[in-house]
């Protein structure tokens, strides 16, 4: 997220923050990119994903009217009318999608925003720390394209988010496994110390607060 709000303007992106946790995403909530406030409870989530959902068939209308085929073209086309990127990210999918109510009224719209969100630049990133078959369904998992793992503690979790195992032998301590349509690539993430990395986000929204305008 971070990285997203230091190399784009909040005219040229906008972020939806569903935070089941309720403290993840704290650091972000004064971000001027943000769509909306950051979604603490099932009840908006269902309200924001179809909202989502009615942005993408809107852009998806456009495109089709223009004979385009994604946002890309659509902003090289039209730079005085781009389309932002949607950028959307779930923190932990478990907490609401196995309550009954929320999956019934949100799994197919998070099956469609996945599927067809990218031409419209609508960007799904979804995390769980419980990759079961009933969190991370099938539909889902065919869907993303892109899969990163870190440490799991067995092998049938490593199946269900990679389509295969390993991430059971990594190292932990950020250590990891991504899987694209190009290949599956070994990865670190490097660590910050928190109170270094909150200074930052603080640093670099208070930066767009004062530079709403600010275009590159």
């Amino acid at each position: 997220i971070i990285d997203l709000l230091m190399t784009n303007s909040p005219e040229n992106l906008r972020l939806w923050l569903f935070d089941p946790k309720q403290v993840e995403f704290a650091a972000y909530a004064k971000a001027p990119h943000l769509a909306y406030p950051v979604v603490l409870d099932k009840e908006k989530a269902v309200l924001r994903l179809n909202e989502l959902e009615k942005l993408m068939n809107d852009r998806y209308h456009r495109l089709m009217k223009l004979g385009l085929k994604d946002l890309e073209a659509h902003n090289r086309k039209y730079p005085d009318s781009k389309m932002s990127r949607e950028v959307v990210f779930f923190d932990e999918l478990a907490d609401w999608i196995l309550d009954n109510d929320f999956k019934t009224a949100a799994k197919d719209i998070i099956v469609r925003l996945s599927s067809k969100g990218r031409a419209a630049g609508i960007h799904l990133i979804i995390a769980t720390q419980r990759p079961s078959a009933d969190v991370v369904f099938p539909l889902l998992r065919a869907n993303l394209d892109t899969k990163i793992a870190l440490k799991v503690d067995r092998d049938q979790n490593s199946e269900i988010i990679l389509g295969e195992t390993g991430a059971e032998n990594l190292l932990g301590y950020g250590h990891g496994i991504v899987k694209t349509e190009g290949g599956t690539h070994s990865i670190q993430v490097g660590f910050t110390e928190s109170h270094i990395f909150d200074e930052l986000v603080e640093k670099v929204i208070v930066f767009w607060q004062a530079n709403k305008n600010t275009t590159f």
